[in-house]
């Protein structure tokens, strides 16, 4: 996450996001798109397998019956759950699929398809920008009366 959110920060990040939103606009800047992606196609390509280095000491053994559409749909299903906007959200996601994958099974194991289903379509009906989205909506729910009291008892204090 933090060489994710370097690179974020830096000036190939912002003509990434440049080249998401708006591609002619880079295009005419002078950038080829192509270019653009195919770096961001390696360098996800090396996280990417940075991660399954990390993931074969930790399963002890890999077998092609684990590479299958499954795994690749949960992975999708962990970003769309967390977020694909934010930073975190991913991350976010991934812990959520997993944890209630390995939870769910060992309660439910005939059914725990059904809710991790039920889930995602509560996440999605509900917070359409993921698991991430979840923090700014309750921080803008927070209360805005100690603000204009704070200002208010200030005033007061200048006006005696």
């Amino acid at each position: 996450l933090v060489v994710v959110w370097q690179l974020y920060r830096s000036r190939f990040g912002e003509l990434l996001v440049a080249t998401r939103d708006a591609e002619e606009r880079v295009r005419f800047l002078g950038y080829d798109p192509a270019n653009i992606k195919l770096v961001a196609f390696v360098i996800a390509a090396v996280m990417a397998s940075i991660g399954g280095a990390m993931f074969a000491p930790i399963a002890g053994i890999i077998s092609p019956s684990d590479v299958n559409a499954a795994a690749s749909i949960m992975l999708i299903a962990g970003v769309a759950l967390g977020g694909r906007a934010s930073m975190l959200g991913p991350a976010l996601g991934a812990i959520a699929v997993g944890y209630g994958q390995s939870t769910l099974s060992e309660q439910f194991p005939t059914q725990w398809t059904y809710f991790q289903g039920a889930l995602f379509i509560v996440v999605i009906l509900f917070l359409p920008g993921g698991i991430a989205s979840l923090w700014p909506k309750l921080k803008g729910l927070r209360p805005r009366r100690l603000v204009g009291a704070t200002a208010t008892a200030t005033e007061q204090e200048v006006a005696a």
